[in-house]
């Protein structure tokens, strides 16, 4: 509050600045704000009010009230261990000094139990880095859900992270390949089929030599005997013929 004894008309300013609050005018109002994660005594800043020709300044006391800040939790990867389990690293930020080391772990809807997480507090950038083992409960199986939860006792409130991680990938969905033991002396199958086709090739071009040969000899047989028929019958008749003369 400020008045001026002679009626002058009083103009007031904001004096100084400061990284921790901000403060400015508004009408007949001052409006001051904390930054972000300040919390504490603030009294760098001056409040100037001047009829013209004299000036008074005021030093303003701020304090600003700590309000507890959510906790923020990255998943950042999650690395194979075998088919069934895996290292799972996480990072849990919190601003108010307070930073969890504990969180729970589910997968597919079931939660973890027994887990003993490794973290490493990064004093500069207010983070705890944290690795946890964990092994997958039977009924996951396929394309599942990881989360990760945080507790801030502070506000009594969860932070979570979600992960979506795929069980199936060391499946291997190719077709089966055909080997065999050159150990045992075996030969495949796909040879021995080869070697029947082309023996039963052989059978059937034999047999049908044969079959041609057997023909062109029977063929031969009759056309070099009919002429011998042919002559013996002419002896027989020229004999008969013959024989009639010498009775007559």
């Amino acid at each position: 509050m400020a008045w001026d004894i002679d009626g002058d008309v009083l103009f007031w300013t904001i004096g100084d600045s400061s990284m921790n609050v901000d403060v400015v005018r508004a009408a007949s109002q001052i409006i001051v704000s904390g930054a972000m994660d300040f919390y504490g005594r603030e009294d760098t800043i001056y409040l100037n009010v001047s009829d013209g020709e004299n000036t008074h300044v005021a030093r303003l006391n701020i304090t600003v009230m700590a309000v507890p800040d959510a906790p923020a939790v990255t998943i950042k990867e999650l690395n194979a261990v075998d088919e069934r389990s895996g290292g799972l690293m996480w990072w849990v930020y919190d601003p108010d000094g307070t930073i969890p080391s504990e969180a729970n772990v589910s997968v597919a809807g079931t939660m973890l139990e027994n887990l003993s997480h490794s973290c490493s507090l990064d004093v500069s950038t207010a983070t705890n880095r944290c690795l946890t083992f964990i092994e997958y409960p039977a009924n996951a199986n396929g394309t599942v859900e990881l989360r990760v939860a945080v507790i801030d006792a502070d506000l009594g409130m969860e932070s979570v992270a979600y992960l979506s991680v795929n069980l199936s990938g060391g499946i291997d969905n190719t077709s089966p390949v055909v080997q065999t033991d050159d150990s045992s002396g075996a030969l495949p199958l796909v040879t021995i089929g080869v070697i029947g086709a082309i023996l039963l090739l052989a059978v059937a071009i034999i047999v049908l030599l044969s079959r041609r040969q057997g023909s062109g000899q029977v063929t031969g047989f009759a056309t070099e005997e009919a002429p011998a028929a042919v002559e013996a019958t002419e002896a027989e008749a020229g004999g008969l013929l013959a024989r009639a003369r010498a009775k007559q």
